[in-house]
C-alpha cells in the first residue's frame, strides 16, 4: 500500500547504498514526488537511478554501460536493503523492463524486413492506408502459467536510429499471485527470466527471417 516515508530514513537508506561499492549512486534528491532519486551520470547519456515512491522502488539503467550482472547486483542489494532499512513489507508486484536491439545480417532496412518480409505486408498496405508508413510493430502477451511464470509484453519494432537494427522490448509483470517477491534472488531471477527470453526466444524468432533473399 502506499506509505510515506521520513526523510532521515531516506537519507540514512542513501548513505547506506553510497557505501557499498559498485553502486555508484553519487547524488541524490528529496521533495515529494519522488519522495527520494538517487543517480548518477555517466558521458553524455548513461545514468543509473534509483527511484523512491509511495507505492513502489525504480531501479533504472539509462544508455546502458555496465554488465548485465551488475545490474543484477544493484537490483539485488537495493530490494533487499528496502526490504529491511526501509521496513517497505513483501513486494506484491515486481515489473521489469528490457530493452535492447537486433541487428539485421541480410536486410538494410529494418522497416522493410519486419513489415515487408516477416510479416509479409508487402503491398498490402498502401493501397488501403493511402499515405506513406514511417514504421509498424509486432507485439505479443505472453500470460503467465503454471509453468511460466509473470505475464510478458514483447514490443518488436524499426530502430529508429540504426537502419539496420530492431528495437525490442520485453516487460515481465510478477505479481505476488504467483510467488511473494521477498528477497534478492527473486528480484533477480524475476529480471533473468526476462533476459533469457529475449536470448532463447526473441532473437531466435527474428533470425528465423534474417536470411539471405534469392534475386528475383
Amino acid at each position: 500500500m502506499p506509505r510515506q516515508f521520513e526523510k532521515s530514513a531516506l537519507q540514512k537508506f542513501y548513505y547506506d547504498l553510497t557505501q557499498i561499492p559498485g553502486l555508484g549512486y553519487d547524488n541524490s534528491q528529496f521533495g515529494t514526488n519522488p519522495l527520494a532519486k538517487f543517480y548518477t551520470r555517466r558521458g553524455p547519456k548513461a545514468q543509473s537511478v534509483v527511484v523512491v515512491l509511495p507505492d513502489r522502488i525504480g531501479i533504472l539503467e539509462e544508455w546502458v554501460d555496465i554488465p548485465f550482472s551488475d545490474f543484477l547486483n544493484k537490483v539485488a542489494i537495493v530490494g533487499e536493503r528496502a526490504l529491511g532499512e526501509l521496513e517497505t513489507g513483501i513486494f506484491h508486484t515486481q515489473t521489469v523492463m528490457l530493452r535492447t536491439t537486433f541487428g539485421l545480417t541480410h536486410f538494410e532496412d529494418n522497416r522493410v524486413f519486419l513489415l515487408d518480409y516477416a510479416c509479409a505486408q508487402e503491398g498490402k498496405i498502401a493501397p488501403f492506408f493511402r499515405r506513406p508508413v514511417a514504421t509498424g510493430s509486432l507485439r505479443f502477451v505472453l500470460p503467465a502459467t503454471p509453468d511460466h511464470e509473470g505475464t510478458l509484453y514483447i514490443t518488436v519494432e524499426p530502430f529508429k536510429d540504426a537502419k539496420k537494427e530492431l528495437f525490442v522490448e520485453v516487460r515481465g509483470v510478477f505479481s505476488s499471485q504467483q510467488s511473494a517477491i521477498k528477497e534478492a534472488s527473486n528480484f533477480t531471477s524475476n529480471a533473468l527470466v526476462c533476459r533469457d527470453f529475449i536470448n532463447e526466444s526473441v532473437f531466435p524468432y527474428l533470425n528465423q527471417f534474417d536470411v539471405a533473399q534469392n534475386p528475383s
